[in-house]
């Protein structure tokens, strides 16, 4: 278990390789819907699907041949099983890199709630095939490829749905633009840092723990931080919810629904995170023991 938690970080430092641009041209795309320039939120689709795919090739060509050329030693005993599940967990980085883009149509023509529920649908089967695989016996190969199919069959269903009602929303990079390109790599900065901080700071923490006291000692570490993750979760939720509308709010200029949303998440956030931050010391202790 400890080996899998090291291993399936590496999809979450994949997200990350396209440098925020997936989050900032989804902004992009949004703002020029609301204004009704669906010209221009094709160019900076076209613009992010090139930036975007052409990362992801070559990431994936430069990573499974990493994978492929070290030594057993990195690996531990099971190093074949290990090698092998990291490079199915590499190519799932990769496919969730690119659905990350996949979703912008969806958010951009108001359509957030259906490309939450697809990915919601997703993700909670394939915890359910993870939860299944292991308790009939199966190994890390069976999990991660798992887990790689049904990235697969979300990225297919979010594409298929995003180009449906929206047809400005033709895949492909015919009309990227190197200005655009460009353009975007500001805010695309400026969106990276905090989840990629974020994800040091989760993340990191768990391979430099596997890494100086061994696989077995992550477990205990995931769980306590399991639980003092689950407040901030749920804020998460709310938070993502309302970044499309106030894009939208941005773009025509509408101040009064922007402070609107900026209350409504600050206070709903505090009214979850402050009776958790006093719950935790009383049931922490009992949370980690069912654990």
């Amino acid at each position: 278990y400890g080996l899998w938690l090291m291993l399936s970080a590496v999809p979450t430092y994949l997200a990350f390789s396209d440098l925020g641009f997936g989050r900032a041209a989804v902004v992009e795309m949004t703002m020029h819907v609301a204004r009704e320039d669906h010209v221009s939120a094709r160019r900076v689709y076209h613009s992010a699907t090139l930036l975007i795919g052409g990362t992801a090739a070559v990431l994936l060509f430069c990573l499974e041949a990493i994978c492929y050329l070290l030594p057993d030693c990195v690996f531990g005993s099971a190093a074949m099983e290990a090698r092998i599940t990291l490079a199915l967990l590499i190519c799932y980085g990769i496919v969730a890199l690119v659905s990350s883009l996949s979703s912008g149509p969806l958010q951009a023509t108001g359509r957030y709630a259906t490309e939450s529920m697809i990915n919601a649908v997703g993700w909670s089967l394939e915890g359910s095939l993870v939860v299944s695989i292991v308790l009939l016996g199966g190994g890390l190969i069976a999990t991660a490829a798992a887990m790689l199919i049904v990235r697969i069959a979300v990225l297919i269903v979010l594409i298929v749905y995003a180009s449906r009602p929206a047809a400005w929303c033709v895949p492909g990079w015919k009309e990227a633009s190197m200005t655009e390109i460009r353009r975007l790599l500001r805010p695309a900065l400026a969106m990276m840092n905090l989840p990629l901080a974020n994800a040091l700071i989760l993340q990191g923490t768990t391979m430099a723990i596997g890494l100086g006291a061994g696989p077995s000692a992550v477990p205990a570490f995931t769980s306590i931080r399991t639980l003092s993750r689950v407040p901030m979760q749920l804020t998460g939720v709310l938070v993502r919810a309302a970044m499309p509308e106030f894009s939208i709010a941005v773009a025509k200029r509408d101040q009064r629904n922007e402070f609107r949303l900026i209350n409504l998440t600050v206070l709903s956030s505090l009214a979850i995170i402050l009776p958790a931050a006093l719950a935790l010391p009383l049931l922490g202790v009992q949370f980690v023991t069912f654990w």
